[in-house]
């Protein structure tokens, strides 16, 4: 009997980079408890992050679906816009609480080479401005760089 499909999350950087123990293997040359330990952290993380990310999906489908009625209510929509930023500090402090928890387990020489795979996480993507405008970009952080995959 088939049942429903199992949702994971798929922590991934700007470069494509699944950040997993097989990461940490090879990027960071981690010995076996060290990759013991990171799986401990990553199994705690990645369910609470989960659960945010989808309760933020459910929300922006919410809004969306508000933005469709013919008469749009303005307060439910700015509720739902703080709600979502809410939830997305959440997020942030903990995925900090999560790489402070890698970097605890990293020997001294291992943590210039953690930042370099987690950097891409904390810069700002931002929009994309034509060339010349003499702008700098801004916007959204790159977040988690979240997908969520069926299994």
């Amino acid at each position: 009997m088939k049942g429903k499909p199992k949702m994971i999350l798929v922590i991934v950087n700007s470069e494509g980079k699944v950040i997993n123990g097989r990461l940490m293997h090879s990027e960071l040359s981690f010995d076996n408890n060290q990759i013991d330990r990171f799986r401990a952290v990553n199994h705690l993380f990645r369910p609470m992050a989960m659960a945010i990310v989808f309760k933020i999906d459910s929300l922006k489908a919410n809004m969306f679906q508000e933005l469709q009625e013919q008469s749009v209510d303005t307060l439910k929509l700015n509720d739902l816009s703080d709600q979502i930023g809410n939830l997305h500090g959440k997020l942030k402090q903990e995925t900090y609480r999560f790489y402070l928890h890698i970097k605890s387990i990293c020997a001294p020489e291992q943590v210039s080479k953690l930042e370099r795979v987690f950097a891409p996480l904390f810069k700002n993507e931002g929009l994309n401005m034509p060339r010349g405008q003499g702008h700098r970009p801004f916007g959204r952080g790159r977040g988690m760089g979240f997908e969520n995959k069926n299994n």
